[in-house]
Formats: structure tokens, C-alpha cells, sequence
């Protein structure tokens, strides 16, 4: 909040203080003792100044309990949308990959329910045209499109797609024969 001080916003509980009776004490024209003369000095009365003291403090602890409130509620919102911008991120790579995303059903022994497989399939120009590059069998569509996205190979080494044993030597002199090494491209 703002102080200004011509609307006097921002000043209350001190012009509640300032509007306190002032007293300053004097000594009695025989000085025989002390007497407490009102409207000079510096003098408050300190029961009255406690509960000028007291509502104002009741008014910060709620606006730190409304702070602490709100603080909460955008740590939450915070959160949510990280969780949306890592779901937008997969969305995008199942977009511009062209990806596509297969369950299958598998039955769960003899407890009459199955579970759902989910697998994200890329598509290629050789030879297997479609290959599983993500996959999860926890009905966790999430993990699998993050597997495929984190995969180091595409395909990732699996059963179904056995790596072809090479003879590095022998590639290389065929590669050399067809002219292929050495090229600066």
C-alpha cells in the first residue's frame, strides 16, 4: 500500500497515535510536587497507545496470513505449469516426429482384468518402417512419450529389432570401394 500523505493513506495508525492526549508534567508553583498538564509535551497515555498498537497488529498478521495464503496458491500454480509446459513439450514431439501412440490390452493371469501396454511408434524410409522408440506397460503414457523423446537410438535396442552384426573392417573396405571415404561433404 501507498502513503500518501495529503489523503493521509498509509498514516492511520499513526494519526490514531498523534490524536492521543499529550501530557507533560510540570512542578506545582510551591514545588512541592509534580503535576501532569495536558496538551503539552510528549507524554502519552500507554494503555490507549496498546490499542492502537493492538489493532495494527492484527491487521499485519492477517495480511501475513493472506501473503502466506497467496504464496501458496502461486507455488501450486507454478507448479501446474510446469507440469502443462512438460506435457506441451511432448505434445509437440509427438507432432513434429509423427509419432503415433498404440495400446494393446494384456490380460493380468487369472485376476480377470488386463492392463493397458502403451507403445510410441516412429515411422522410417528403411527398413522396419515402424519402430517401437518409447514404450511402458504401466498405463503411464507420459513415461512412454518421455522414453521416446530421451531415446540415445532410434530405434532404442530392443528383442524385436536385433542389431545386425558388422564387420567394421569389412564395411569400411566396401565403403572405400564405393568411393564413400574420403568425401568431404
Amino acid at each position: 500500500m501507498m502513503r500518501d500523505i495529503k489523503t493521509r493513506t498509509g498514516f492511520e495508525y499513526w494519526d490514531k497515535i498523534c490524536a492521543l492526549k499529550h501530557y507533560g508534567f510540570i512542578h506545582s508553583p510551591d514545588n512541592s510536587r509534580v503535576l501532569k498538564a495536558e496538551g503539552i509535551g510528549n507524554w502519552i497515555d500507554k494503555h490507549e497507545a496498546q490499542g492502537i498498537v493492538d489493532e495494527a497488529q492484527d491487521e499485519v498478521n492477517q495480511l501475513r496470513a493472506e501473503r502466506e495464503a497467496l504464496q501458496q496458491r502461486l507455488n501450486a500454480a507454478d507448479q501446474r505449469i510446469d507440469e502443462l509446459e512438460r506435457d506441451k513439450h511432448r505434445l509437440d514431439a509427438l507432432e513434429l516426429n509423427c509419432w503415433d501412440i498404440r495400446f494393446d490390452s494384456s490380460p493380468n493371469g487369472d485376476a480377470g482384468d488386463s492392463s493397458i501396454n502403451i507403445e510410441v511408434v516412429g515411422h522410417w524410409m528403411d527398413k522396419p518402417f515402424e519402430r517401437v522408440i518409447g514404450e511402458n506397460y504401466s498405463e503411464n503414457l507420459r513415461a512412454a512419450i518421455d522414453q521416446a523423446m530421451t531415446a540415445p537410438a532410434y530405434p532404442p535396442a530392443r528383442p524385436e529389432y536385433p542389431e545386425p552384426e558388422v564387420d567394421n573392417q569389412r564395411t569400411i573396405d566396401a565403403l572405400k570401394e564405393a568411393g564413400f571415404l574420403g568425401l568431404k561433404i
